[in-house]
């Protein structure tokens, strides 16, 4: 299962993040990085990360809104430049509610923006509506892709396969 990338510089945020993962009943693993420099090289697979198993592409960027060492924006920047990640959806998660921050992360290619509460029951009800609207999704999507790509264009009939989707009945 694809990880979920948590960009987050406050290590007690990151800590209550993984916990909240668990409680909610997420699936997908939780990698976290503690800034911008170190989320582009984990994308980049460059460096500590260049292994592509030990560091699979994620399939949802989490992103603080006040990184330390870059502007989330230049994340969000990079990221929407890189032909194979451009797909990925970005949700900003920051404490910040001001119209400007919201505008400017929409403007430059973010997916989804929160507002992080700091009570630990109102982020797991967060991280609910994240899990319904991304993570639930993608693997929807991915399960649709791989029942697609087993019809033949002559015939629009399914190709013999295996597979764990549900609904798929094998030909």
């Amino acid at each position: 299962m694809k990880p979920v990338l948590y960009v987050e510089d406050d290590e007690s945020d990151a800590t209550l993040m993984q916990c909240v993962f668990a409680d909610v009943g997420v699936q997908n693993p939780l990698r976290i990085v503690p800034d911008g420099k170190t989320a582009i090289a984990y994308l980049a697979r460059t460096g500590s990360f260049s292994d592509a198993i030990a560091n699979p592409t994620p399939c949802l960027v989490l992103l603080d809104l006040r990184l330390q060492d870059q502007k989330e924006i230049d994340v969000i920047q990079w990221i929407r430049g890189q032909p194979s990640l451009v797909d990925i959806p970005i949700v900003v998660l920051t404490a910040s509610n001001q119209k400007t921050d919201i505008h400017r992360s929409y403007l430059v290619g973010a997916s989804g923006f929160f507002v992080k509460p700091n009570d630990p029951d109102e982020l797991a009800e967060v991280i609910r509506a994240l899990k319904e609207q991304w993570l639930d999704r993608f693997s929807e999507r991915k399960a649709f892709r791989e029942i697609s790509a087993f019809r033949t264009p002559e015939d629009g009939q399914k190709k013999s396969r295996d597979t764990s989707a549900p609904g798929f009945n094998r030909t």
